[in-house]
């Protein structure tokens, strides 16, 4: 599942974009990435979501991976509000609490449309981050749709 991953999140973020990393470290970061998101996730849906919420909330970002940058007070790939302790230095950790988030909120939000799912993971409540999770759900569609799992790809 690592190397369908990092498919996944080379399609979302080429490396090498930023003149703070080069391709080849980039790639190198990217197959880390991967690795972690794989270990944590259930299955590929899981690993899916990973890949797009961390694309979502931080472009898989050098300065964020490093914890050098937060945003709104967040930490890691995955942009946690209230990470556990380790989440910014750990993306395994990091991976592991965003993912509880949103399973959470797949859960808490089930009265949503499906793509409105993730509001609580955006904002802490289903009633706001409805148009976040909209954007979470479609990356994570497309890059379900254009790069299916090996074991389930189209005919």
């Amino acid at each position: 599942m690592t190397a369908w991953i990092l498919s996944l999140l080379i399609a979302a973020v080429p490396p090498g974009l930023t003149p703070r990393e080069t391709e080849a470290d980039a790639i190198v970061r990217y197959v880390g990435i991967a690795e972690d998101a794989a270990a944590v996730a259930a299955g590929p849906e899981e690993g899916a979501l990973i890949a797009a919420i961390a694309v979502h909330e931080s472009r898989l970002d050098l300065a964020v991976d490093q914890g050098l940058v937060r945003g709104d007070g967040a930490v890691c790939l995955m942009q946690l509000q209230h990470p556990p302790p380790g989440a910014e230095s750990d993306r395994r950790i990091c991976f592991a609490e965003g993912l509880r988030l949103a399973r959470q909120s797949l859960g808490a939000c089930r009265a949503l449309p499906i793509r409105e799912r993730l509001a609580s993971y955006c904002s802490g409540r289903c009633e706001l981050g409805r148009v976040r999770s909209r954007e979470i759900v479609d990356i994570w569609q497309r890059l379900l749709w254009a790069h299916p799992f090996p074991s389930r790809a189209r005919s």
